[in-house]
């Protein structure tokens, strides 16, 4: 909605591009409207996973479309405390049909920066537990040894790295535990 590419790098037409801190580059100063649109190539029918990388200091909303129809809904975009501080955004189980399609990255509220989406099959038979056993009920189920399978199959989590450090090297924030353990 405005004139020439406020960050001024990578293209020089009317959509808004800057440096990110993550490396490359990120669209920003989104508005209400504004929308792109990539040609993509589904391999195959299914449902996916969509992980988006956004930072803002306010909250918006977004929406995915395929070939112009709505594929993922009203996509809640929260305030991660600044214009560079990424998170991941999910939304889980999208159901997309096999062929090239024009997917629409559609900003329909609040203003926030996106760097990438990365789409993958969701395909919860890449779970498994994380001891080769499931917990055995009734027990005591501890919580640091979630599944193996990875962000949004295994678990969720808003930060980068495992800001415990210890454990897991995963996304998963782990600690060392007064009681013994982790947490």
């Amino acid at each position: 909605l405005t004139t020439g590419n406020e960050g001024n790098v990578y293209r020089t037409d009317d959509v808004d591009i800057e440096v990110s801190s993550e490396g490359g580059h990120n669209i920003g100063w989104v508005q209400p409207e504004e929308w792109l649109e990539y040609t993509v190539d589904v391999a195959q029918a299914g449902n996916y996973d969509f992980n988006i990388r956004v930072a803002s200091e306010q909250s918006g909303t977004m929406r995915i479309e395929m070939d112009g129809q709505d594929v993922t809904e009203s996509i809640d975009i929260p305030t991660t405390g600044g214009w560079q501080n990424w998170v991941t955004v999910n939304k889980q189980n999208v159901s997309l049909t096999a062929g090239t399609k024009i997917m629409r990255v559609y900003i329909i509220s609040g203003g926030f920066n996106i760097n990438s989406i990365d789409i993958s099959e969701n395909n919860p038979s890449n779970q498994t537990p994380y001891s080769g056993t499931p917990v055995a009920i009734p027990g005591i189920v501890e919580l640091e040894n979630y599944d193996n399978g990875g962000e949004g199959i295994a678990y969720h989590d808003l930060t980068t790295g495992n800001e415990g450090d210890v454990y897991r090297t995963d996304d998963v924030d782990i600690e060392v535990c007064s009681e013994g353990g982790h947490n």
